[in-house]
């Protein structure tokens, strides 16, 4: 009996202690946060204290709680709640000499009140975090740059750094010329005080020798710093040097200049204190410098040491897929559709009958079927190639016929009868092909529908006073576009949405114009071949928000996605990229197209498969019948492309300097390893293009990324991409996130109030295990929008101000195109998404709520609106 005991409770005592050691993985701090006002709170800042594993958290109700990795988060005893003294939102910790970090504060009171200084550090006023910068050496240091007086006549004084100080640059391989006197772009100077750990912290005086300075950094364990300035000078200096009464070169040195200013900075935090700092830098002109800093005291401390390195983006060149091997019976005349993954084409030959053909990215093989034969035009391949929909011709009605290749099996007949759906009409495919557009083009009476392709349903159909030429869904297929003389956007799915109707800005005729959803979805790409001109045109505002022209383009061939052109120039193609302007690549083997022949030539959705007609050699005989190339875009390292747009604070960086990540507006991201330099150059290069990202963390041996998503999904990858594991429970947007010092720990906040601390080392032994469920506390639904007035404590008053404020932000979202919004100063789900979209637009954390930085982003927004007009 007692054996048989044994045999049944040593596994459930072996089972619950494994369960007792995995839930050690993740500890959980589950409790709505709240302000001392009684109304939600948020994380807004997370720092670690460097000499152990004591996480510092801050809020934006101004609450300071400290936590021990160590210790549970749940239970009695296991953190402090402190609020600060200043009611404001914490939006950063300085560690001074390893001990408690001091608590940077916004004050939101000051800010409103306009005084052009709304953070605090122990009572000093300052400008905004990105010209904070706080050394721990010397009892503490801080650097800020204050408002200042413009100097008369709104010119500055010539250049701070004299021409030998530039010679001396030079020499080090810098391209730096003393600058002329030039007019500011903000009256900013730099004030140093010293003794941060004193009750009454020191004013040193203001530091002469750097204008227009646009962010500060300081470098760990040393008492530099480094400034970046609006002409693109990166100037280091020693904060422990006697700054008054001598001149700028004795505690200043000039390291580089970018040419464009300086707007994105990140430093390297290496625990060997003798060795460098590695620095990034990014500037306005879309350039990325990296270099190295010695903390070894000098007469010009800080100074770089060697080389500076150029991070880029690799080029692309287009090569010939030799292993299609195609022998057709009748030569194709035309390209009929490429799928926009570029594995699937239809052909069409000169008696109409249809060939479907895939083809393997990657060598694989080639199918190929010919298509029955009551099939025809128009038709159209699903973007990755499994779906064709095409015209039942011969039928006493007319039906689109949707079937799945290349089986053929058929998924829906669909009657389009009434439309009157003609040859050269578009039908086009949504992204994930579950829906299908046609539009009827016509001088007087064009017209567009949409279909559900399962239920063959018509979801939307619209009739045209004018004529409509071409037709586009968005890339997240929730918007629809028509373009002809007039713009429409329609919203699909999104009922409150108002269809967005704009003539066309002066170019009629649109009908001869290509046009696509940019990638982000948020405006169209639209393109003239006539005149060789690209346009920007906002969907929500109805603006052209920039524009391009080249004489080379004319007569080229817009992408799906609006990223690239394809132009003909003599007997090369040539593939541009539509946001820079820059040549991306070249195929000197398109001569012998039929450049009479536009069917000749089909581009996949962003262009890296060509996929051309060109007549085959037989032997000696010179030129045969037409045959198929295909052309794919690979990577090219021993040329530079044009760099991806950079998001605000899209730049992280290992403590160790090994790795950099760098995030684009959209969310996508790319890593580089700035000491792997060939030719001065680091590759920066596409890292898991399937993520969107808002928020990212390295651990500091640079080995492990914690990536996290809009929908607040935590993912945690390793370098190379590989052994990518997802940290479930957060509910909503991740608002902080932070690995320990030693990368044991990764701490993340998210909006519904949940702060998490993860032991990697358990995480990585779960990750393993077949478990289905992670004992990590239940998941948590995404927070709701609340009304103003149901927030718990608040005067009717506060209420009063907040309806206000919140309908002073609907007025301004309405001005900039973001509505149509109701005024009445309620935070609902429609304000909500247009407060959303309009912060992704701006490239700011999308966080659907209301802020300072909303209202000025709102205002300066409507302002360059009406300069532009």
């Amino acid at each position: 009996m007692l054996i048989a005991a044994g045999l049944i409770l040593l596994p459930l005592a072996g089972a619950w202690g494994v369960r007792l050691y995995l839930s050690g993985a993740h500890r959980v701090l589950d409790a709505r946060l709240q302000d001392a006002s009684g109304a939600p709170d948020r994380v807004t800042a997370l720092g670690w204290v460097s000499s152990s594993h004591l996480l510092m958290v801050g809020t934006e109700g101004g609450m300071v709680i400290d936590a021990y990795a160590s210790t549970p988060l749940q239970g009695s005893g296991e953190s402090t709640w402190t609020p600060m003294p200043a009611v404001g939102e914490i939006v950063g910790f300085r560690e001074i000499g390893g001990a408690m970090p001091l608590a940077i504060v916004h004050d939101r009171a000051r800010e409103q009140q306009g005084s052009g200084a709304p953070y605090r550090l122990r009572g000093i006023e300052t400008a905004r975090p990105a010209l904070t910068a706080v050394s721990g050496e010397n009892g503490g240091t801080l650097i800020v740059a204050l408002p200042a007086a413009a100097p008369p006549d709104g010119a500055f004084s010539p250049a701070p750094f004299s021409e030998a100080q530039a010679n001396g640059a030079q020499a080090k391989g810098a391209n730096v010329q003393p600058a002329p006197p030039r007019a500011p772009i903000t009256a900013y100077q730099l004030v140093e005080y010293r003794d941060l750990l004193s009750p009454t912290p020191t004013e040193v005086g203001a530091l002469s020798g750097v204008e227009d300075p646009r962010i500060v950094k300081a470098l760990p364990g040393s008492p530099g710093m480094i400034v970046g300035d609006g002409a693109g000078n990166l100037t280091s200096f020693d904060s422990s040097a006697q700054i008054g009464g001598v001149p700028p070169d004795q505690y200043m040195n000039l390291i580089l200049t970018g040419g464009a200013a300086v707007v994105d900075l990140v430093v390297s935090a290496p625990s060997d204190a003798a060795a460098p700092v590695k620095i990034v830098a990014a500037f306005a002109d879309g350039s990325l410098k990296a270099f190295d800093v010695s903390r070894a005291a000098s007469p010009t401390y800080p100074v770089q040491t060697g080389a500076v390195t150029d991070i880029v983006a690799p080029g692309t060149r287009w090569v010939t897929d030799d292993g299609l091997g195609i022998a057709f019976e009748r030569a194709p005349t035309a390209i009929a559709a490429l799928s926009a993954d570029g594995t699937t084409l239809v052909l069409d030959d000169d008696i109409g009958t249809l060939t479907w053909l895939r083809r393997s990215p990657e060598g694989g093989g080639t199918t190929m079927k010919t298509l029955p034969a009551e099939l025809g035009a128009p038709l159209a391949l699903s973007a990755d190639g499994t779906r064709l929909a095409a015209l039942e011709v011969n039928s006493d009605t007319a039906n689109l016929v949707v079937s799945a290749e290349p089986t053929g099996t058929t998924l829906r007949q669909i009657d389009v009868s009434a439309l009157g759906l003609k040859e050269t009409d578009p039908v086009v495919f949504s992204p994930d092909g579950s829906r299908l557009a046609v539009l009827v083009r016509g001088d007087k009476d064009a017209g567009a529908a949409v279909y559900e392709v399962a239920g063959g349903t018509e979801i939307w159909r619209h009739a045209f006073a004018g004529p409509i030429d071409r037709i586009a869904f968005s890339p997240d297929g929730a918007l629809i576009a028509a373009v002809g003389n007039t713009i429409l956007i329609h919203a699909l799915d999104d009922t409150s949405l108002a269809d967005i109707e704009t003539p066309a800005p002066g170019w009629a005729p649109l009908r001869d114009f290509q046009f696509a959803f940019a990638r982000g979805g948020r405006s169209l790409v639209l393109f003239d071949p006539a005149a060789g001109r690209l346009f920007w045109h906002s969907i929500r505002s109805g603006a052209v928000t920039r524009q391009r022209e080249n004489a080379g383009w004319r007569g080229a061939t817009l992408a799906a996605d609006g990223s690239r052109l394809v132009a003909r120039q003599g007997t090369e193609r040539v593939v541009f990229d539509t946001r820079s302007g820059a040549e991306l690549g070249r195929i000197d083997e398109l001569g012998r197209i039929d450049v009479e022949n536009p069917r000749a030539i089909a581009l996949n959705g962003d262009a890296s498969v060509i996929a051309v007609l060109t007549p085959q050699r037989v032997g000696a005989q010179g030129l045969g019948a037409q045959g198929l190339t295909l052309y794919r875009a690979r990577p090219d390292p021993t040329r530079s492309g044009p760099m991806p747009p950079l998001a605000e604070d899209g730049l992280a960086l290992a403590a160790n300097g090994s790795t950099l990540l760098y995030r684009e507006p959209s969310g996508a991201l790319h890593v580089a390893d700035p000491s792997r330099v060939s030719e001065g150059r680091a590759m920066l290069e596409p890292f898991l293009p399937a993520l969107r990202v808002v928020m990212v963390a390295i651990s500091p041996d640079g080995a492990d990324f914690a990536l996290a998503q809009a929908d607040g999904s935590l993912v945690l990858v390793e370098r190379e991409g590989t052994n990518l594991r997802r940290a479930p429970g957060h509910g909503d947007l991740v608002t902080a996130l932070a690995f320990s010092p030693d990368g044991a720990y990764l701490a993340a906040a998210s909006l519904d109030g949940r702060l998490r601390l993860t032991d990697l080392a358990r995480l990585h032994l779960v990750a393993a295990l077949p478990l289905a469920y992670l004992p990590a506390g239940p998941t948590r639904g995404r927070s709701r929008p609340h009304l103003l007035a149901a927030l718990p404590a608040t005067p009717a008053s506060d209420i009063a101000a907040e309806r206000a404020a919140l309908s002073r932000v609907q007025t301004m979202l309405n001005q900039a195109g973001y509505g149509p919004l109701n005024v009445d100063g309620l935070m609902g789900p429609v304000t909500s998404r247009a407060v959303t979209r309009f912060q992704t637009d701006q490239g700011r954390t999308a966080t659907g709520t209301v802020t300072p930085e909303l209202l000025v982003d709102l205002q300066t927004f409507i302002g360059s609106r009406k300069s532009a007009n």
